[in-house]
């Protein structure tokens, strides 16, 4: 007698075999969507270098360093590099060169080859609507380069040295271009016009018009074509003992009609998180307060003492802010369009050094063209910085 076949156990494996075949097959269509590095991009500022690798999509990544000689390492998973390194020009940065090549079947490895020690950093950006995702690596420099190295030297003599009670010193004014590098900020009614190319100017302006008064010593917080943190921007301005900080924007509206400048200062609930936020760091770092007339460390502070003196310099410079915004808005009024006739307060990042009275002024608005075509002329960007 002949047995019976196992028609369930045959049907069975056909169905495991056609399932491994589906996983198969949606393994191999992953691998071939894998986001792929499409082009690199350098950014040179004056403490670091930052690399932008534009990509089709989400990557997984890791980041480490070789030495002798010096490398930077980025191991790139199911990845591959369609760019043409020729064309990134690395003059002027710490990076002599630049390879890649897939290792381990579909891992792609980029090296970057290094003429001088650097501490790298580095993290992903989620695509935008005028961009794709991103890897940035910045490269921050060991030792001081030479243009600043040449800025900290031709500042020495007006920062470095205190006044005598007895003498007047200039008043330091720290100017802030918006955005920046890889950070375009708005963009035109006409996609070309970017907002940290204006904002440039509008600086580049104000400061040559501060230079040439009496009494005043500009500071240039970004002065080329790369990206300065928000918390660094305020650093920098502390390091140079400045009196005042102006952060220069332009603004944008989902339509044309909108116009007009518009000052800000700190809003009263970001001063308050900020006290607090510097308070409970008071341990691992030591806050300057006081400006220039000195000093404060906040760790030799109890934390109730601690939050009355920085709730107390935050008031005063929050008060100063509005003055001075208020006097800004008073020179303006006539140049252009003032779309809020008082100082508007707001919770920005930029504007939250408790001891540097801050303003931000955003200078008019790129989605109306006639108002973007009159802030990319150089003389209406003096007759603003001139007031």
């Amino acid at each position: 007698m002949n047995p019976k076949r196992n028609t369930g156990s045959t049907s069975g494996s056909y169905r495991c075999i056609a399932l491994v075949l589906a996983a198969c097959s949606l393994l191999a269509s992953i691998a071939v969507s894998a986001a792929e590095v499409e082009e690199v991009r350098l950014w040179r500022a004056p403490d670091h270098t930052r690399l932008v690798f534009d990509l089709s999509g989400e990557v997984q990544y890791k980041l480490f360093t070789l030495s002798n000689p010096e490398r930077v390492v980025i191991d790139v998973e199911g990845s591959s590099f369609t760019g043409d390194l020729s064309l990134v020009d690395w003059e002027d940065s710490p990076i002599s060169g630049m390879r890649s090549a897939i290792r381990d079947g579909n891992t792609l490895r980029m090296v970057i080859d290094l003429a001088a020690q650097v501490e790298p950093r580095s993290f992903t950006l989620a695509p935008n609507s005028e961009l794709s995702d991103r890897l940035v690596v910045d490269l921050y420099d060991q030792a001081p380069s030479v243009d600043a190295a040449r800025n900290s030297n031709a500042a020495a003599s007006s920062f470095n040295s205190p006044p005598r009670s007895d003498e007047r010193r200039n008043i330091i004014v720290a100017i802030s271009a918006g955005h920046g590098g890889e950070d375009p900020g708005g963009i035109g009614f006409d996609g070309r016009l970017k907002e940290k190319n204006i904002t440039l100017k509008i600086a580049r302006a104000l400061f040559d018009h501060l230079e040439r008064m009496p009494g005043f010593t500009p500071v240039m917080i970004r002065d080329g074509d790369y990206y300065v943190e928000l918390q660094r921007r305020s650093e920098i301005a502390r390091e140079k003992r400045a009196d005042l900080f102006v952060a220069v924007h332009t603004d944008w509206y989902r339509t044309s009609r909108a116009n007009g400048l518009t000052i800000y200062a700190l809003s009263g609930d970001r001063a308050d998180r900020e006290n607090s936020r510097r308070v409970a760091q008071k341990e691992n770092n030591s806050d300057l307060l006081g400006g220039v007339g000195g000093d404060l460390d906040l760790s030799s502070w109890d934390d109730d003492v601690a939050l009355t003196l920085v709730s107390l310099q935050m008031a005063w410079s929050m008060e100063q802010s509005l003055i001075a915004g208020t006097r800004v808005l008073e020179t303006l009024d006539g140049v252009t369009r003032l779309r809020r006739d008082k100082v508007q307060q707001a919770s920005l990042e930029v504007l939250k050094s408790p001891d540097i009275p801050s303003m931000l002024i955003e200078t008019g608005y790129l989605t109306n063209p006639d108002e973007a075509r009159r802030l990319n002329t150089s003389a209406f960007q003096q007759k603003l910085a001139r007031g």
